[in-house]
């Protein structure tokens, strides 16, 4: 699991189309950044979007009947037999628009309580750091290590995204970010479903 800016899994989120089930993992800290990361994410999630006030399985799993293409956002609140009903009712939820917004101690809880849940969410887990304006050389360092492990040069990711040949993950909008360009999968969006 590598580590994203809430924006980056943000613009991941806002280009899925239908179902989308995410977790976002903060720090053990404390509840300050676990709020920190549901503003943020509420902030640029684009589209229809709703905090979970009443953290129990049911409120979530009435949402996501009521309001399937609502992108709701759950924060860290849920026990470990709200996690056992969510793991028995994880076909409502692959249907619908879910970010659980967790801390360390609670990725632990929801893996061991919603096994079958946890392994949808498998290849959705993004480990969010606060973020921090980077210098030049972070930034070039971060380019670098983008290019190397996707085996392309920065004109190959804006013709892979232009065509659709690359797949719209958290990595690939943090390089766009990162060069500038994050307004090219909006446009590429739009010209979509236009």
């Amino acid at each position: 699991m590598s580590s994203h800016s809430a924006w980056s899994v943000a613009n991941f989120l806002s280009a899925e189309e239908g179902g989308s089930l995410v977790a976002v993992v903060g720090s053990e800290r404390d509840s300050e950044e676990a709020d920190w990361l549901v503003e943020e994410l509420a902030a640029a999630i684009e589209g229809p979007q709703e905090t979970l006030s009443e953290a129990t399985s049911s409120a979530l799993l009435k949402h996501c009947f009521e309001a399937p293409n609502v992108t709701l956002i759950v924060p860290d609140r849920l026990s470990e037999s709200e996690w056992r009903r969510l793991d028995r009712a994880r076909g409502r939820l692959e249907r619908a628009r879910v970010v659980f917004v967790l801390d360390l101690q609670s990725e632990a809880t929801a893996a061991r309580a919603a096994p079958n849940l946890w392994s949808v969410l498998s290849g959705r887990v993004f480990r969010v750091i606060p973020e921090l304006p980077l210098n030049v050389e972070d930034r070039d360092a971060r380019l670098v290590a983008l290019r190397e492990a996707h085996g392309l040069t920065d004109e190959e990711l804006r013709r892979g995204v232009r065509d659709g040949s690359l797949g719209r993950t958290a990595d690939i909008a943090e390089w766009l970010v990162l060069l500038g360009e994050d307004g090219l999968l909006d446009e590429v969006s739009n010209d979509r479903k236009a």
